[in-house]
C-alpha cells in the first residue's frame, strides 16, 4: 500500500454572509471541474466530481450548482483553501472534501438561492 501524504485545510465560518443551519452535509473523493470567484459576494464556488451523501434543506441552486460548494475567501482560511484547491485542479488530482450542513446565499438580502458551505479539502500527494 501506497504511503500518502495527507495535506488539509478546515474551514471555519463565522458570521460573514447569511447562513441557513440544517443537520444534513454532504461530502466525496473526487476531482474539481470549476473554480468560480465571486467578487462581489466575497466567495468562491467550487465543483467537484463524486458528491455524496444527503444536502442541507438550504442547498437549492439548481442543477448548475447540484456538485457544488461554497467558502468566504475574505480571510487567511478562504485564501489559503482556494490556493490548495487551485493547487489540486491544476495537477489533476483527487479531493476528499466535506461540506458542513450551512449554505451561502448567492442572491442576498434575498436569500432564496442556497450553497453548502464547503468545510474541509483534502488533497492526496504521493
Amino acid at each position: 500500500m501506497k504511503n500518502t501524504k495527507l495535506l488539509g485545510v478546515a474551514l471555519v465560518l463565522s458570521s460573514f454572509l447569511s447562513i441557513s443551519k440544517t443537520a444534513q452535509a454532504a461530502g466525496g473523493n473526487g476531482t474539481i471541474t470549476n473554480i468560480q470567484v465571486n467578487s462581489a459576494l466575497n466567495n468562491v464556488i467550487v465543483t467537484f466530481t463524486g458528491v455524496t451523501g444527503g444536502r442541507p434543506s438550504c442547498h437549492n441552486a439548481g442543477s448548475f450548482y447540484a456538485s457544488s460548494f461554497s467558502f468566504d475567501i475574505t480571510g487567511a482560511t478562504g485564501k489559503a483553501m482556494l490556493s490548495l484547491l487551485e493547487g489540486a485542479q491544476l495537477a489533476g488530482k483527487v479531493v476528499g472534501f466535506g461540506g458542513i450542513g450551512v449554505c451561502f446565499y448567492l442572491d442576498p438580502p434575498a436569500n432564496t438561492i442556497g450553497v453548502e458551505a464547503l468545510g474541509i479539502a483534502t488533497i492526496n500527494t504521493n
